[in-house]
């Protein structure tokens, strides 16, 4: 009886602690929040049977309220953070907490509603919807909002979500936050390490090229973060360590885009929950659910001009010391073109007025004298030519400034002066969300297009330039919101509309990494901001066969040594970006010294030819299995750090990456940075590739210019592969019919 009166107070204090808990549950994840004040409670993984709440996780949301019309000293923040004198409210000050649980169709929605948070003679009432398929282990957030206060939206953190780790044994030493960084980074033990924060993950930025993350805990899953948002608006993710070190917090910084009160809703959902797998398979949902169903893959455009897509490399630089030497400058590039033996881009700096570099833009003409005849000349011989200008810079000392009104163009802190972020030379930013300033950029474009005929432009800062503005004459809400993405993208769009290209199809090139501009640009130049073969290829898994990427840059010091060239110029090639952005000033393959790298370069532009399907069209797959492939020293030295570091790699003595073209079929894009032969042992990966081992395929490989006959084979467990010193090779395998 004593035994049975035992059981019966366990399982009434189990119904009653089940009582004071909210869950939201199907067959793959589980949701606990507290009840009484909807607290985070717990977030399980029901298929591995994983906790990722170490504590408490607190409210799920935290507001910043301001009045913009009086901002004061204490009101200037950092771009991405909200000020002392913003009012901060948290859901647990509201004054009654009611919620309601139902299905629709195939999910479950989960409303959390909060009344009467308090701030001044006014109140704040938030509704958290929470909605989960039946069919998914990841939850859709969304956030809404009256505000009956006098006080202004400034920024919203939502979803919170703190104290989260795996409580899988011995995760903590295997655990790392995959963070989309230019190409994207694995940033180790996140209890510990701060691993986004502001600035580094704004987004759409040069920071952030994806908004998403994901916290892979080593032992086979994790839990994804992503914001589905097409339209660009800035938000920042923060994902840091708790003070125990023993877990860690995220969520999304979203920021006031309307200085209206009275409701407002954030225009996009927050995806957020347990995922199978690691970082490939958290950018391949992100792929899957958001990326396929927004932006057009290029097998589908119809608008990439045909040189474009068959290029294979680049070449950057400038004569900048004399007039004079305009024409002999010229006459090496077509000395290289015939060396070469390829159609090359030529990225021209420093052609405008003034013979310097970033120097009182938009101030470009009439450009240096000789430079529409090199222009011609240069396309005579097969060299596509994309001149510089930068979107964002105007110069006060400039003629223009006064004449086009640039200071009520610039971008405006919150005490209403001219921003000092982004300024250089005496040079500062303007706003792209100024309509003003769109259309002087759009007719500089025309002119260089109309007047030089160009065949490409390139619009710098395109990504990079994160800043905030607040100014109130510019057609935008004051502060956040989507106006810089919107600018850009009519900038861009009425770039490729105009009619000064004639038959021509117009190409556009933006800086950095990004997908928030993807139809708008042929490509992205990324040469100086993912070198490190230790990046992790986020981007590319989600965006490859979206966009174009180009170049990495290759220090004058690099390019003596033969395995640094190979290394180099390999991983550029494996990773599908078109080649080089060589500085022509510095690597002058017209030298017989350099005439090695240039029978290499040769090599490496005709491999890329061959694998257009796969390299310009193609999905990035998984990564080959290269554990068993020994390792040599990886010398790279960074733009970024000025060429201070030169860090040393251990890495694979052969590159490799896999992608499927649209066709279906799969290529192994490879190079051997070495001076010897090797032959590798490749796993073959059905999970990720697809064509089950033992289906019939064809194997072709092309190498030194041409392609085997390929021949109807089994599909083996592993691809054995001999590829010669210095060189690249594809291996291209289709099932059989």
């Amino acid at each position: 009886m004593k035994y049975f009166f035992v059981l019966l107070c366990f399982f009434l204090l189990g119904i009653a602690q089940a009582a004071e808990k909210i869950v939201l549950q199907n067959k793959f994840v589980r949701l606990e929040l507290d009840r009484n004040n909807f607290a985070l409670l717990q977030m399980r993984d029901l298929v591995r049977k994983v906790k990722f709440l170490k504590k408490n996780g607190g409210s799920l949301f935290a507001l910043a309220l301001w009045d913009p019309d009086h901002p004061t000293v204490e009101t200037k923040p950092p771009a991405w953070y909200a000020t002392r004198a913003a009012k901060y409210l948290k859901g647990d000050q509201a004054k009654s907490f009611r919620y309601s649980l139902f299905r629709k169709r195939n999910k479950q929605i989960l409303t959390l509603n909060y009344y009467g948070i308090p701030e001044g003679k006014g109140t704040v009432d938030v509704k958290v919807t929470v909605i989960l398929p039946d069919n998914s282990s990841l939850f859709k957030w969304r956030f809404s909002m009256n505000n009956r206060t006098s006080l202004k939206l400034y920024q919203l953190n939502f979803p919170i979500m703190r104290g989260l780790a795996s409580n899988v044994p011995n995760s903590e030493n295997t655990d790392y936050m995959a963070v989309p960084v230019y190409s994207g980074r694995k940033i180790k033990s996140p209890r510990t390490k701060r691993c986004a924060n502001q600035g580094l993950n704004d987004y759409p930025s040069a920071g952030s090229s994806l908004q998403m993350l994901a916290y892979v805990d080593g032992q086979g899953g994790g839990l994804y973060l992503a914001s589905y948002d097409p339209k660009g608006y800035r938000k920042t993710f923060i994902a840091n360590p708790m003070a125990s070190k023993q877990s860690f917090y995220w969520h999304l910084c979203h920021y006031g885009d309307s200085n209206r009160s009275g409701t407002w809703m954030l225009p996009y959902s927050i995806i957020c929950g347990p995922f199978q797998g690691d970082w490939y398979d958290a950018a391949k949902i992100y792929r899957k659910q958001f990326a396929s169903k927004v932006w057009t893959p290029l097998y589908k455009r119809k608008d990439i001009a045909p040189w474009f897509r068959d290029l294979s490399v680049w070449f950057q630089g400038n004569d900048w010391k004399k007039d004079s030497r305009m024409e002999k400058f010229t006459n090496r590039l077509v000395t290289l073109r015939n060396l070469l033996g390829e159609n090359y881009g030529f990225h021209w700096y420093i052609w405008q007025k003034y013979i310097a570099h970033d120097y009182k833009y938009p101030d470009y003409f009439p450009a240096r004298p000789g430079f529409k005849e090199a222009v011609k000349k240069a396309q005579a011989n097969g060299i596509h030519v994309m001149p510089y200008t930068n979107m964002h810079l105007f110069g006060k000392d400039t003629t223009q400034w006064e004449a086009w009104k640039g200071a009520e163009m610039a971008i405006r802190d919150p005490d209403g002066s001219i921003t000092k972020g982004g300024a250089i030379k005496n040079m500062v930013p303007m706003c792209l969300g100024d309509s003003r300033w769109r259309n002087y950029y759009v007719d500089i474009e025309r002119q260089l297009v109309k007047d030089y005929h160009v065949d490409a432009l390139y619009l710098d800062e395109l990504y990079c330039f994160p800043n905030f503005c607040f100014a109130k004459n510019h057609g935008h809400p004051s502060f956040g919101g989507d106006y810089a993405a919107v600018g850009a993208r009519d900038i861009l769009k009425k770039i490729r509309a105009l009619k000064v290209w004639g038959i021509k199809r117009a190409v556009t090139v933006g800086e950095q990494m990004g997908e928030v501009y993807m139809e708008g640009c042929d490509g992205l130049l990324n040469a100086h901001v993912d070198q490190p073969p230790t990046s992790i290829p986020m981007f590319q898994v989600v965006n490859s066969d979206n966009t174009t990427e180009i170049g990495n840059f290759i220090n004058k010091a690099e390019i003596k040594s033969k395995d640094t060239f190979m290394s180099n110029v390999g991983f550029s090639f494996v990773r599908g970006r078109q080649l080089g952005w060589f500085n022509f000033d510095q690597f002058d393959l017209t030298k017989p010294q350099f005439s090695w790298q240039l029978n290499k370069l040769k090599e490496f532009c005709k491999t890329r030819r061959a694998g257009q399907p796969f390299l310009f069209f193609g999905e990035f797959l998984r990564t080959p299995d290269l554990s068993n492939v020994p390792r040599a020293d990886y010398r790279v030295q960074t733009w970024l750090s000025g060429f201070k570091k030169k860090p040393v790699y251990q890495e694979p003595v052969v590159l490799a990456e896999c992608y499927r073209s649209p066709q279906g079929e799969i290529g192994i894009i490879l190079t051997n940075r070495t001076d010897k032969d090797h032959t590798i042992n490749i796993p073959w990966n059905t999970k990720d590739w697809g064509l089950a081992v033992g289906t019939n395929i064809t194997r072709s490989d092309y190498l030194n210019g041409n392609w085997t006959e390929g021949a109807v084979q089994p599909l083996p467990k592993e691809l054995s592969i001999t590829i010669p010193a210095y060189s690249p090779m594809i291996v291209k395998l289709t099932q059989a019919k």
